[in-house]
């Protein structure tokens, strides 16, 4: 899931599309998924930038929870 929000988070900052970017980023972060393994941080900056939004202080956007994603296994 994480390479998807990803693609369409990248899609829509090269677009210079800063809110859509948000918008996927929020729901990217709602999910629990880690963004550094996905997104580079000068993007994620640019884009909290790009929207006029301080970056969090705690970093939690770039670190999350510790959850990278909810991965079913089968045993």
């Amino acid at each position: 899931m994480g390479d998807v929000f990803a693609q369409l988070i990248e899609h829509h900052f090269y677009k210079n599309n800063f809110q859509d970017a948000m918008k996927y980023l929020e729901k990217m972060k709602k999910k629990n998924i880690i963004v550094t393994p996905y997104l580079d941080a000068h993007i994620v900056e640019e884009i909290y930038k790009g929207c006029g939004i301080a970056m969090p202080q705690n970093n939690d956007v770039m670190d999350g929870d510790g959850i990278d994603e909810d991965i079913r296994e089968e045993f």
